[in-house]
C-alpha cells in the first residue's frame, strides 16, 4: 500500500489519496471477510482477546494517522475521511455480502447469457414454428370459449336437456383439429372472438333452418296420415257398399227362389204374381189380364209386405229399362 507522495500537484495528490483510500478499504474488507468466514466450530474469543484485538485495531489506526506528517498539505479532515468508521466490522461484513451477492448475480447473468447464446445458436425449424403456432391457437381458442360461455344452448341447460349432458354449456375445444388446421396453414384469426361469434351465428341460423324443416316435415306427415286415413275410410266404405250390394243381390235371388217355391206349393203371394207376369213361364198356369187385380182383397199387413217387395225389386231388378218401368 502506497502513501500519497508530497510535492506533487493538487490533482496528482488527490489521485494518490483516492487510490490510497480505496486500497485501505479493500484491505479492511479482506480482514473482515477473513474474520467472518471462519468455521462456526471455533469458540468465541475471550474478552481479553477482544480487548487485545481492539487495542491492535486502535494501534493500527494511530499508525495510519501518524503516517501523515504535519507538513502534508492535505488537511486532517481528509485523513479522517480516509480512515474507516469506528464500528467497521458490520460495514465490512455488509460490503463482503454485497460483493458475494454481486458475484453470484454476475455468475447467474453469465449462465443466462450462455443459455441464451446456445438457444439462439440452435436453428429454429418449421416444426418448432408449427408447434408454437398450434399452442398459441389453442390458448386463443380456450380464451374465446371461456369468454363466450353461455348459460343455455338452444334453450337447453346443463340440468335440463334431453341428451343427459351435464357439461352442455361448456364449449369443446378440439385441440388436435386446431393443431392440424394450423399445420395446414389456417390463420390464427380463425380462432378469434369475432370469427367464433360469426360461426355461432351461422350455427344458430342452421339450427333455425333445421327446426323449420322439421316442423314442415311434421305438418306434411300429419297431412299424409290424414289423407291415408281418408283413403282407408273411403276404401272401407266402398267395400261395405259392395258388400251391401252383394247382400241385397243375394236376398233378391233368394226372394225369387222363395217365390218359385210358393208357386209350386200353391201358396201364392201378390209379389209372386207380379214377378211371373213380368217374366211369364210355362211351368206355372197363372193368367192375369191386369196386374192391379192382385191388390183386391189384401189386408193392410199384406199391402205393407207387397210395398216392401216392390221396392226391393225396383232397387235390384234393373236389368232392362222395361223392368224398371214395370216396377215403377
Amino acid at each position: 500500500m502506497e502513501k500519497p507522495k508530497q510535492g506533487k500537484s493538487k490533482k496528482t495528490r488527490d489521485m494518490y489519496t483516492d487510490r490510497y483510500e480505496v486500497e485501505n478499504h479493500h484491505c479492511l474488507a479482506a480482514i473482515a471477510a477473513a474474520l467472518i468466514i471462519r468455521p462456526l466450530s471455533i469458540s468465541k474469543p475471550s474478552p481479553p482477546a477482544q480487548q487485545s484485538m481492539g487495542g491492535s485495531s486502535r494501534s493500527n489506526k494511530e499508525k495510519s494517522r501518524r503516517s501523515y506528517s504535519p507538513e502534508d498539505p492535505l488537511s486532517d479532515s481528509d485523513s479522517r475521511d480516509a480512515s474507516p468508521p469506528p464500528r467497521h466490522s458490520g460495514t465490512r461484513s455488509r460490503s463482503t455480502r454485497r460483493r458475494d451477492s454481486s458475484d453470484g448475480d454476475g455468475s447467474d447473468r453469465d449462465r443466462r447469457r450462455k443459455r441464451s447464446a446456445s438457444s439462439s445458436s440452435r436453428k429454429i425449424t418449421g416444426e418448432d414454428i408449427a408447434e408454437y403456432l398450434a399452442k398459441k391457437a389453442q390458448k386463443k381458442a380456450l380464451k374465446v370459449a371461456k369468454k363466450l360461455k353461455s348459460q343455455t344452448v338452444s334453450g337447453y341447460s346443463n340440468d335440463s336437456n334431453p341428451f343427459g349432458d351435464a357439461n352442455l354449456n361448456e364449449t369443446f375445444v378440439w385441440r388436435k383439429k386446431i393443431e392440424r388446421d394450423v399445420t395446414q396453414g389456417v390463420p390464427l384469426d380463425t380462432f378469434s372472438i369475432k370469427a367464433e361469434k360469426k360461426r355461432q351465428r351461422e350455427r344458430m341460423a342452421e339450427i333455425e333452418k333445421v327446426k323449420k324443416r322439421r316442423e314442415e316435415r311434421a305438418i306434411e306427415k300429419a297431412q299424409h296420415e290424414e289423407e291415408m286415413a281418408l283413403l282407408a275410410r273411403e276404401r272401407a266404405r266402398a267395400e261395405f257398399q259392395d258388400w251391401e250390394k252383394k247382400e241385397e243381390e243375394f236376398h233378391f235371388d233368394q226372394s225369387k227362389v222363395r217365390s218359385e217355391i210358393r208357386l209350386r206349393e200353391g201358396r201364392i203371394k201378390a209379389i209372386d204374381v207380379l214377378s211371373k207376369h213380368l217374366e211369364p213361364s210355362d211351368d206355372f198356369d197363372i193368367e192375369i189380364n191386369e196386374p192391379y187385380m192382385v191388390f183386391k182383397g189384401l189386408t193392410v199387413k199384406e199391402m205393407e209386405e207387397l210395398h216392401e217387395d216392390i221396392k226391393m225389386h225396383l232397387d235390384l231388378d234393373r236389368a232392362t229399362p222395361t223392368h224398371i218401368q214395370y216396377w215403377e
